[in-house]
């Protein structure tokens, strides 16, 4: 273990020394078999400063103790992990989120199966670790499943439902539809003066000319009602109430084309 304390203190890159660390897996499993090893480095690691070589170093040890635990190991682990949870530097775990969820889910496993006490303990450490992995507010983490399944097993309820008004969760925003193409004015200009094509316009969201119950039609733009649509497009053509009403519109961004 002495060589990995050396490692992580000497280290000026983290995320080289994550590479590092990552390359030496299989032999931190082994060293971390010894719980003397594990605690020498939680002693001469700052929790804060260290964070990520002290992930690699817990999330080992948690591997070990699956493969060969004791429930006092289990119990003196979750204190060391939540002694971790409440200092770590969150940046730092955020450079490897795999073994930050690997971290919590081998805790969260230990934990709930000796249930009571211990599960308590883990749920605590969770709850402290949640935001620090969280890159933004209100995202969700690995820590939050594993957090609430520790307060279940623990009996502890109140600090599920404490976590989930502390931490929670957003949810995301509903994602805008394209917006339609813009549409350039002498188009518009060119339509709206256009007899035949009067029925393709909108104004304000609702076609341009209404028709009424009694056969009647009104041009909306300029609020003039026409018998018939031969007298509608001559209004279109030659009334100078009708162009100066739909380019005054059209300016406005109230003429779009259905």
């Amino acid at each position: 273990m002495e060589g990995i304390i050396q490692m992580i203190t000497g280290a000026a890159d983290p995320r080289a020394l994550d590479g590092q660390l990552r390359s030496r897996e299989e032999a931190l499993r082994q060293v971390t078999r010894d719980e003397a090893a594990v605690v020498l480095a939680c002693e001469r690691l700052d929790h804060a400063r260290h964070a990520l070589g002290l992930l690699h170093v817990l999330a080992a040890r948690l591997a070990a103790l699956e493969a060969d635990r004791t429930d006092a190991a289990v119990a003196r682990e979750a204190r060391r992990c939540a002694r971790f949870a409440r200092a770590a530097d969150g940046a730092q775990l955020r450079l490897n989120p795999k073994l930050a969820a690997a971290f919590c889910h081998r805790l969260a496993a230990l934990a709930c199966g000796e249930g009571g006490a211990v599960a308590r303990v883990a749920a605590a450490a969770l709850a402290a670790v949640a935001p620090a992995l969280a890159p933004a507010p209100g995202c969700l983490t690995p820590a939050h499943a594993d957090c609430l399944q520790c307060c279940l097993a623990g009996r502890d309820y109140a600090r599920g439902r404490r976590f989930l008004g502390a931490a929670p969760v957003a949810r995301p925003a509903a994602r805008a539809a394209p917006a339609a193409p813009a549409v350039a004015t002498s188009h518009l200009l060119a339509v709206g003066f256009d007899g035949d094509q009067l029925d393709r316009i909108l104004y304000g969201g609702a076609p341009l000319v209404k028709t009424r119950a009694d056969g009647k039609l009104v041009c909306r733009v300029s609020a003039r009602m026409f018998p018939d649509r031969a007298a509608l497009r001559k209004h279109v053509a030659k009334s100078k109430l009708y162009r100066a009403a739909y380019e005054k519109a059209c300016r406005e961004g109230r003429i779009s084309l259905a």
